[in-house]
């Protein structure tokens, strides 16, 4: 692994464990071993790395998901609850702390727009992702779905922190279940 990726990991296990502005660059040199010279080298300031902890826990995040809920589909054939499995198992094996990208939003509120650009633009592929994964309970509600369930799954990524990854995804799981079980209820 580089310098960059030791960066990278020791931040991204910060960040997710206590926060953005909870952790200081020298906590992150401490943990990466790393010289704050190496650490500036690589990202010019504790934002520049906020966004690249960002950008790599997406991909992380991405791959993990699509693999995890291939796996699921397999073994059950619905791709919503494959994807709330998927996410369940993200939570249970990679974020016990909940959802870095919503933290990302509620810490940085409008000061860091290339940070919030990042967090969004992940929560809006998760949207259209499960939004096509509800399109198999019927095209014409799959929005609707698609929305309600992205629901559950924010819901689930921030009870996890609150009541343990393993509760949050079982609850979000029969959540889903009942949706798809019923017929979509668009809003008022």
């Amino acid at each position: 692994m580089s310098k960059q990726d030791d960066i990278l990991t020791a931040a991204e296990g910060l960040f997710d464990a206590r926060g953005f502005h909870a952790v200081g660059i020298d906590a992150v040199i401490e943990k990466a071993g790393v010289s704050p010279r190496t650490l500036y080298r690589h990202f010019a300031s504790k934002n520049v790395l906020v966004a690249a902890v960002l950008t790599h826990r997406d991909e992380r995040f991405w791959a993990f998901y699509e693999a995890a809920a291939a796996k699921h589909l397999a073994a059950h054939g619905d791709p919503v609850l494959a994807a709330v499995d998927a996410v369940g198992d993200w939570l249970t094996g990679e974020s016990h702390y909940g959802c870095l990208f919503l933290k990302a939003l509620g810490e940085f509120a409008d000061d860091e727009p290339a940070i919030l650009e990042i967090a969004r633009a992940h929560k809006q592929k998760l949207l259209a992702d499960l939004c096509a994964r509800a399109a198999h309970h019927g095209a014409d509600t799959a929005q609707v779905l698609g929305r309600q369930l992205f629901l559950l799954v924010e819901g689930a990524m921030a009870e996890a922190r609150l009541f343990g990854a393993n509760e949050a995804t079982d609850y979000a799981r029969a959540a889903a279940w009942a949706l798809i079980q019923q017929p979509v209820v668009t809003p008022a």
